[in-house]
């Protein structure tokens, strides 16, 4: 390949000239000087020398309405005024005698006026047009971002899972075992996390005794202790001044018997303990501990999958705090698209006042079944509220999430809604599916005209 010194100096002295000058593109100015040069030249050797000022349609319309389009407005007025100026300049022409004044003021305003309206109307809709276009790509970059982020949280996890899986698979366990233990773990309620680690912990480690704990205001407090007797020996509470607790919340560490140092730690008390965290936030939210396991299952892989779980724990965790918050914050529940409890207190003030502004009564009514965890069921009986109850109902869900439901009554006095109560109970009763339901109702007026 041959490199010309002279490309390369002018290329440098094209890079060294200005992009702009008082706001326009240096190029613009270039390319109307240019066209305007060659038409007049043209018109200098082969015309009549006055640049086209007879002409209808004159010629400097081309680059005005090419620039313009081009560049934007800014430009279609520089070009306007460099193309009045080559128009005029020593080319004004005489008045003639049946002209007055005013026509040939006007023959001389009309031309050039007609340039910087057309220039500054397409101008700004070539403006506007990049502005949305801008638009578009900055929603564009931001959706990729989001896009890529989304992307690296899925491979973060699946990441940690498939570690998890080859561990456990290098523990000879089954892959029905595999399954249940991610089973365990895959729900988007972080109590039920946390009450399920029982199944989770006792086959991967097989430890005869072992303990949950959560972290408290008064330190580390037990949910599940399994193995244990009545009178065990073993301490249920860490306040904040013991050792073990400031080397799990504090300091965040793996603790096993094997160091010296973790066994001073440790005491009595157990041969493993690990910190829950969550692994974003970097925040404790408990700490499991096996106080009871066979020697043989003290080993390295063991240990590695006992972290490699504390992880998945955590990581699972706070997926399941994130989606909560984030599903309080919504209008609609994820689930089966209820008003949210949150929604609720929002829209109740707006009805009060509602109410109160044009005197109609409002009633609530709240239903409340003892359950912890959502079923098909829910959703069911959702549809079956919907149906029996009037169209200007509107059905939330209550604080505690499950089994509690919220139905605003607007225009309807307390008495008015009472036989509705039994009208859902006689409407269970007719389905074979929610027959078994047992419901407890509290009306209450939130608004009674005077």
């Amino acid at each position: 390949m041959v490199i010309n010194p002279e490309n390369i100096s002018t290329n440098r002295l094209w890079h060294r000239l200005p992009k702009k000058i008082i706001g326009v593109r240096f190029s613009a100015i270039l390319e109307v000087l240019a066209f305007l040069s060659v038409l007049v030249l043209f018109d200098h050797l082969f015309g009549d020398g006055k640049r086209f000022i007879d002409y209808k349609i004159h010629p400097f319309w081309v680059i005005i309405l090419l620039v313009t389009v081009q560049y934007g407005s800014l430009e279609g007025i520089m070009a306007t005024v460099l193309s009045t100026l080559f128009l005029y300049v020593g080319n004004v022409p005489i008045q003639k005698p049946e002209e007055t004044h005013f026509d040939y003021e006007l023959k001389l305003a009309l031309v050039p006026t007609l340039w910087f309206i057309t220039a500054f109307i397409l101008g700004e809709m070539r403006t506007r047009q990049e502005r949305d276009k801008q638009a578009v790509q900055k929603e564009l970059d931001l959706a990729l971002i989001e896009t890529k982020t989304i992307t690296e949280s899925y491979e973060s996890l699946r990441q940690v899972k498939e570690s998890l899986e080859i561990i456990l698979a290098g523990q000879l366990r089954t892959s029905t075992l595999i399954y249940k233990t991610l089973k365990s773990l895959s729900t988007l309620n972080p109590n039920l996390i946390i009450l399920n680690l029982e199944k989770v912990v006792q086959p991967i480690l097989n430890p005869r005794k072992f303990s949950i704990y959560t972290l408290g205001v008064d330190g580390l407090q037990p949910v599940t202790c399994y193995g244990w007797g009545d009178e065990e020996k073993y301490v249920r509470r860490f306040p904040v001044d013991t050792a073990l607790y400031r080397a799990i919340v504090g300091k965040q560490h793996l603790l096993c018997v094997i160091n010296p140092e973790d066994e001073k730690i440790l005491g009595k008390e157990g041969i493993v303990a690990a910190p829950l965290i969550d692994p974003e936030t970097g925040e404790i939210f408990g700490m499991i501990k096996v106080e009871e396991m066979d020697f043989f299952e003290l080993n390295i892989i063991n240990l590695e999958t006992f972290k490699t779980l504390c992880e998945l724990i955590g990581l699972a965790y706070a997926h399941a705090r994130e989606y909560q918050k984030t599903e309080s914050r919504c209008l609609y529940s994820f689930t089966d698209l209820l008003f949210s409890y949150s929604f609720y207190l929002i829209q109740i003030d707006y009805l009060k006042r509602l109410a109160q502004m044009n005197h109609f009564p409002l009633t609530q009514m709240v239903i409340e079944e003892k359950k912890t965890e959502p079923d098909t069921e829910e959703a069911l009986f959702c549809l079956l509220l919907q149906e029996i109850l009037p169209k200007t109902i509107q059905l939330f869900h209550g604080k505690k999430r499950v089994g509690e439901f919220i139905v605003i009554f607007p225009g309807l006095t307390a008495e008015q809604v009472e036989p509705y109560t039994s009208l859902i109970l006689n409407a269970l009763k007719d389905n074979e599916i929610l027959a078994h339901k047992q419901l407890s109702f509290h009306i209450q007026p939130l608004y009674v005209p005077l």
